[in-house]
């Protein structure tokens, strides 16, 4: 065992190769930071051999000596598909001491920093369970850091892990927030080159650190910006039910059966791809159920390859009940889901001749949701938005609720398709997220557990930037999205944890967070996540909400809470959690309290 720092001086040194990237130098300067935190020394870095003992961060193409001094390690991270068919992350990493020097590497500079931070948390005790550094920020001081975890490596069955935080661009602590919890993806509404490191170096930090997932309502956007748009044409646009071409502000969507169409759309990607960093490009149909009508061909028999046909009703488009879950014939649904991809594909095969490394990323979500008939092309990538998800109380194994019976069924059907889809849930978009913590985490682990099963390739959930001054749910309230993380931080943290390890145990997990965060309220807060969750787990078998049904908090406390007696012990709890906190501990903890005492007050 070595010690790195003694008696709140340096032990060690951190070695970085004269040719380190530059998200390996920060995550060098993150090591620094945070043992001078916790342990007030100071830990010098060097770019060479170093006296005494080493912390060696790098990857194969900065210290090639990884190859051979690891070379076990090496083959591992890299191998994406092992020979038993699993899927893995690029961006694991590995832990390994030899004599007086600890090496911290990954085959990515994205593996490197994973490493840091793991070795961080496991070695100097830290959580990053909140943006705000005195609030969030939980360790405990140690002047003498011994390093007890070491030799051993780790890496994700997700190549994706994420959040699409709304308004994240109001405060990149978000971000930074996530990016050490060794979550990678973020839906950036600002590409990396807009960001020097020369303006804000944790902002060229994070952008270097975190992938750019684009998620976005576009389609209308890329026909009418394409360099290729002809304002004269007007067989882009829908039509309404005697095909009379709609302006584009009454159109719903676009002309998907037109190669005109196809024309524009890849055009603007390719132009996207001609001008920017990213190889990943996003197609997005307009946020609404239905796709439009293209009247007559909307009408008649597609091919979608040569002699085969897809069929639509009398009456095209009929909409799904999402509410019921309710479906129209299967060959209808098969209709405009087939229209759409094989619109899809021709795209990818234009934009494949210009950048053939790119990838065109896509919804399946409202109409697009269904399965087609056409096979995708290798280019085209989902990103599947599961909004019929009831609630998020449902797990997929439970066919006896129809929404969960619907999405397993499409899940199953797509995962015949593609392995490439990244999931758009919405674990952290729930209306009064400022008020009520769902108690989701079996869902979570569940939903995890079956995207891994599947070699899905991640996650990207919605959810709010944990900042003031912005919260769709409550406007009104001054906090911000902050509110919904004082209220909901454990299962945005459970969520993070179970990206690496879907099979981790969430009781233990619990168990950490609460000693961390809560500190000498712990066991009082761990009684009120399990009242919570029973309460979750009684209510939820009379619950039939979607996760968009604009309940207010209400209900959810008297479904989940009142109406099963444990308002009183709850509120019992919280104040025995207050009482046993000290001052930084009840900043934790004062909202959830004040927040059960002003509802069940008036009871």
């Amino acid at each position: 065992m070595l010690n790195i720092t003694q008696n709140g001086f340096p032990a060690a040194s951190i070695v970085l190769s004269p040719t380190a990237s530059e998200l390996e130098r920060y995550a060098a300067e993150e090591l620094h930071y945070h043992v001078k935190k916790v342990s007030g020394a100071a830990l010098p870095t060097v770019n060479g051999k170093a006296e005494g003992i080493s912390i060696i961060i790098g990857t194969p193409d900065s210290l090639s000596q990884l190859n051979q001094l690891f070379s076990e390690d090496v083959k591992w991270l890299t191998t994406l598909w092992d020979d038993s068919g699993k899927r893995w992350c690029s961006d694991g990493f590995a832990i390994r001491t030899v004599g007086e020097a600890i090496y911290i590497f990954g085959t990515t500079p994205r593996g490197a920093i994973n490493g840091v931070y793991d070795f961080i948390e496991k070695n100097l005790g830290v959580l990053w369970l909140r943006t705000d550094v005195e609030h969030g920020t939980v360790y405990e001081k140690m002047p003498t850091i011994a390093v007890i975890h070491d030799n051993y490596r780790e890496k994700s069955p997700f190549e994706v892990r994420g959040w699409h935080l709304c308004a994240n661009n109001r405060d990149y602590r978000s971000e930074l927030m996530i990016m050490r919890n060794k979550l990678n993806a973020m839906s950036l509404p600002i590409p990396s080159s807009s960001v020097t490191k020369e303006d804000d170096p944790v902002k060229y930090a994070v952008r270097l650190g975190m992938k750019r997932q684009a998620v976005t309502h576009n389609l209308k956007s890329l026909v009418q910006n394409s360099p290729v748009y002809d304002p004269d044409c007007d067989e882009y646009r829908n039509t309404d039910d005697e095909g009379n071409r709609l302006s584009w502000e009454d159109c719903e969507q676009v002309n998907f059966f037109s190669d005109r169409t196809v024309d524009a759309v890849a055009a603007s990607l390719i132009k996207q791809l001609d001008t920017s960093e990213d190889n990943v490009v996003f197609i997005g149909i307009e946020d609404y159920s239905l796709p439009g009508r293209c009247f007559p061909e909307d009408t008649m028999p597609f091919e979608y390859a040569p002699g085969k046909f897809v069929y639509p009703q009398n009456k095209p488009y009929i909409r799904v009940d999402y509410c019921s879950g309710k479906r129209v014939a299967p060959e209808d649904e098969d209709y405009i889901a087939t229209v759409w991809f094989t619109f899809i594909n021709k795209i990818a095969r234009k934009v494949k001749k210009a950048h053939p490394c790119a990838i065109i990323q896509t919804f399946a979500y409202f109409f697009t949701e269904n399965p087609p008939l056409c096979p995708l092309e290798d280019n085209v990538h989902l990103v599947f938005a599961p909004l019929t998800e009831e609630d998020l109380s449902a797990h997929y194994y439970e066919t006896d609720n129809i929404h969960s019976a619907r999405l397993l069924r499409e899940f199953d059907a797509w995962s015949k398709l593609t392995p490439n889809i990244v999931f758009y849930n919405y674990y952290g978009c729930f209306k009064p997220s400022h008020m009520f913590e769902r108690a989701i985490w079996s869902k979570l682990q569940s939903d995890l557990r079956y995207y891994a099963k599947c070699n899905f390739t991640g996650l990207i959930p919605e959810g709010l930037a944990d900042c003031k001054g912005y919260n769709t749910c409550a406007p009104e309230d001054p906090n911000g999205g902050s509110s919904a993380w004082d209220m909901n931080a454990l299962t945005f943290w459970i969520y993070g944890k179970l990206t690496w390890n879907p099979d981790a145990d969430i009781p233990s997990l619990i168990v950490e967070f609460c000693d961390k965060y809560y500190g000498g309220a712990s066991e009082h807060m761990q009684e009120y996540y399990r009242l919570l969750e029973m309460g979750w787990n009684q209510g939820r078998k009379k619950s039939v909400r979607l996760c968009f049904d604009p309940e207010p908090a209400s209900y959810y406390m008297d479904t989940f809470v009142g109406d099963w007696n444990l308002a009183e012990p709850i509120l019992t709890t919280l104040r025995h959690a207050w009482d046993a906190a000290n001052d930084v501990e009840k900043t934790r903890i004062r909202r959830i309290k004040e927040v059960y005492e002003d509802y069940f007050a008036n009871k």
